[in-house]
């Protein structure tokens, strides 16, 4: 039995150990290029990887710690590559839908350029007319409404003013109307 516990001490040994040698993907890479498992500056790809851990098992390393080394850094490399490729295809997809959206912003605001740009040649259109005085029977009654709606009176105005001639006439009516009220109350 101690030979067994001495054993699983080994491998825990050999897990820190590599822990201690390969702590993310850039030592990983570095391990494998040092070992002659990857080429220096060679893409790592599935296929580079699936092709380092045939050679872990080719018999080629005699030292568990290089074996759990090797397996180490394949793994690491395998992860980075999976992460990478899930990053890439998520910025592509982030990309083709920002595209659609300025796309779609593009189309509208050029739309409204162009209805903005045609009311303006429309209202140039009109104010050369006006000028050229085809349609001066129109500004002039536009003056004119302008004009009566200035110096019309407000209600306010109306009743305050002495002077006016329709007020006078109200007020007659208004002592009328209170002499008749009175003679109903005394008849009653």
């Amino acid at each position: 039995m101690r030979v067994q516990g001495a054993s699983c001490k080994n491998k825990d040994d050999l897990v820190k150990e590599s822990q201690a040698v390969i702590k993310g993907p850039e030592s990983a890479r570095k391990w494998l290029t040092e070992n002659e498992l990857v080429l220096k500056g060679e893409e790592l790809t599935m296929s580079t990887m699936t092709s380092t851990l045939l050679q872990l098992c080719s018999g080629r390393f005699h030292q568990p710690k290089d074996m759990v080394c090797g397996m180490r850094a394949t793994a690491i490399c395998m992860e980075e590559i999976i992460r990478t490729r899930h990053t890439a295809n998520a910025l592509d997809t982030v990309k083709e839908q920002v595209e659609d959206i300025v796309k779609e912003a593009k189309e509208a605001i050029e739309e409204l350029v162009g209805g903005v740009r045609k009311a303006m040649r429309d209202t140039e259109e009109q104010l050369k007319n006006q000028r050229s005085g085809g349609s001066s029977d129109e500004v002039e009654k536009i003056i004119e409404k302008a004009v009566k709606s200035a110096t019309k009176l407000t209600y306010a105005q109306a009743t305050g003013s002495t002077t006016a001639n329709p007020c006078t006439t109200n007020k007659d009516l208004q002592i009328e109307n209170n002499a008749k009220a009175q003679g109903k109350l005394q008849r009653r």
